[in-house]
Parts: C-alpha cells; structure tokens; sequence
C-alpha cells in the first residue's frame, strides 16, 4: 500500500447461515485495522482478485455462487480512506 499497511481481502460462509460475505480490511504496518468495508449477499462468497492503484485506491472483484444458478459477481472500488467509489454487480440473468 502507498504510505504503508497492507490491504487483506477475505470471503466468509457458512451452509448454516443465509449470508455470505466479501471483506476487505486495511492494516497499518504494525497490523492494526485502519479501515474495514463488507459486501453481503446470499450464497457462497468468493473474492476473486484485488488490485492497488498508486493512489491507494482499492478494487475487489468477487461473487456469491447461489444455487439457482444466478450468480451475483461485484466490483468494488475504495478510497485509501474507505470511501465506497463504485461498486458494480454484474450479475447472470
């Protein structure tokens, strides 16, 4: 990361829960969260890829798989302050 810190990106769920999760978490170099954002969606979650610009700014792709075949695939984009910029679903009709 630009300035320091690293970005961690994780996916969460569970055949228990109806909600599955897209996380990313900013850390600064001792490991402490400067910043968390959280997508939320039903089905299994997947991040699929992150990037970092030179400015800091964060983008996430990743999907909630669900079991009707429509799939939920989003783009996330965030400032280096966690400021959501964009955020994109692209789902499967």
């Amino acid at each position: 990361m630009p300035g320091g810190g690293a970005v961690l990106t994780s996916d969460h769920w569970s055949v228990t829960q109806p909600d599955a999760y897209l996380n990313v978490v900013r850390v600064d170099d001792d490991g402490r969260p400067l910043w968390q954002h959280q997508t939320v969606g039903a089905g299994v979650a997947f991040v699929s890829d992150m990037a970092v610009s030179p400015d800091g700014h964060v983008v996430v792709v990743g999907r909630f798989a669900k079991k009707d075949d429509q799939d939920e695939r989003h783009a996330v984009q965030l400032s280096d302050s966690c400021q959501l910029e964009v955020a994109t679903d692209t789902s499967r009709q």
